[in-house]
């Protein structure tokens, strides 16, 4: 098939580029990110932001396939659908767990009742905007929405890895949770398992006109995740989980409700599609760490660090002089 890709910076549409092009699909990716793509592939540089100025040129493709790494608003649907429903066979959006009440409560954008367990595609939407979604369900063409948790792997601007090896490079002694972060289970995907669902919704007959959450299968406490990040980094210090009292002003996560979990059931896509993870979690992270570390770029994420003020507290529980 023929297949556009409306691209990121590469977390995303590298490997499903990838992953399309190794199955035999013709692949045309859209972006203005500088990527190394596969022979064969065809870059069409543009603005996302600016899509109706490429409308010609982009149906001069005729694409078989439309999948939507990028749309952030409805407006952004409401503009790829008017260049290519009816044109196009499938539309595939990627889309995210924030569309979960689960998400707005824990973000502190709602209030509401804790909602137990992991989310599956029938628990409660955000009561404010669905986003890119609520247009493709009124579209002609057949669609499929995988909604992402919290994706890792090379070129991920979140750096949810990098947010803990960066420690473990700084060769930190301690590095330090609150007990409501520690605590919290949030779902994680690595991206080439994250573009082998997207591929799959973009083939399959039965992902038409259809919603799947992708996830690991077991959503972990941070702590835990910490742990496991740790652990493949061969950290020497320790993860210490520190009184709230204790914690240093940037560790407490005043914005976010920690009693929310946002973890994703991914059964659904699993039993539908066939989906099981082509990268196990271990060698994932291992990849993303060996990447990441070759990067070598600051962190920039959003859970900032503040050495100074962790040190202090180190200094008051009496772990350093």
């Amino acid at each position: 098939m023929k297949m556009l890709l409306l691209g990121d910076d590469g977390l995303l549409a590298l490997p499903l580029v990838r992953q399309a092009h190794a199955a035999g699909h013709e692949v045309f990716l859209f972006t203005q990110a500088t990527l190394a793509l596969p022979d064969g592939t065809t870059l069409v540089r543009g603005d996302r932001a600016q899509l109706p100025r490429y409308a010609a040129h982009l149906r001069e493709l005729r694409p078989d396939v439309v999948i939507d790494l990028s749309a952030r608003t409805g407006q952004d649907m409401l503009t790829l659908l008017e260049l290519f429903d009816n044109i196009a066979w499938r539309i595939v959006l990627a889309s995210s767990f924030q569309v979960y009440r689960a998400w707005t409560n824990f973000a502190r954008l709602d209030t509401g009742d804790i909602l137990p367990g992991n989310q599956s595609e029938e628990s409660p939407l955000r009561r404010d905007d669905l986003g890119p979604e609520l247009p493709l369900f009124d579209a002609s063409s057949s669609w499929s929405i995988v909604r992402l948790p919290w994706v890792f792997g090379p070129h991920d601007p979140q750096q949810h890895v990098w947010q803990f090896v960066h420690q473990v490079d700084a060769k930190r002694p301690y590095i330090l949770l609150s007990p409501e972060h520690a605590n919290w289970r949030v779902s994680f995907c690595y991206s080439e398992n994250a573009a082998q669902a997207l591929l799959l919704a973009a083939t399959e007959n039965a992902a038409a006109n259809d919603v799947f959450n992708v996830a690991e299968p077991t959503a972990e406490p941070l702590g835990e995740w910490a742990h496991r990040l740790a652990n493949a980094a061969s950290y020497r210090g320790k993860i210490l989980v520190v009184p709230q009292k204790y914690c240093p002003p940037h560790l407490r996560f005043e914005q976010f409700d920690f009693r929310h979990d946002v973890a994703l059931d991914s059964g659904k896509i699993r039993r539908t599609l066939g989906y099981g993870e082509r990268i196990t979690l271990r060698q994932a992270i291992r990849d993303t760490i060996a990447h990441d570390r070759a990067a070598a770029q600051p962190y920039a994420g959003p859970f900032a660090n503040d050495f100074a003020a962790e040190d202090a507290t180190l200094k008051k529980l009496g772990l350093i002089v």
